[in-house]
């Protein structure tokens, strides 16, 4: 209980937590762990937007098949024209 009362911002009267708030604090303070914290972020983030890119086009790929066409998918999504007619493309070309 006096962790998340620390959480909340009030003055901890734990030892515990007074440490736990001390050794946040120092690691706060260490420009290489922030560095390397932002780094990490960074990749996650990458690696997030690539997942949603991804699946993006999975979903636009469904469409096409349903017979929607590259204009209306690009309307309502975040890919271009140039993207969704390519993956048009890709879908004829499994096809042959």
């Amino acid at each position: 209980m006096a962790f998340l009362r620390a959480i909340e911002g009030e003055n901890p009267d734990n030892e515990f937590v007074q440490d736990f708030q001390n050794r946040v604090e120092e690691i706060k303070s260490d420009e290489t762990w922030r560095l390397a914290y932002m780094q990490s972020l960074l990749r996650d983030q990458d690696k997030f937007d690539a997942g949603v890119q991804a699946g993006q086009k999975e979903m636009a790929k469904k469409l096409l098949k349903r017979g929607l066409s590259p204009e209306d998918i690009a309307k309502n999504s975040d890919l271009s024209i140039e993207v969704i007619k390519q993956l048009q493309q890709e879908i004829c070309d499994e096809h042959i």
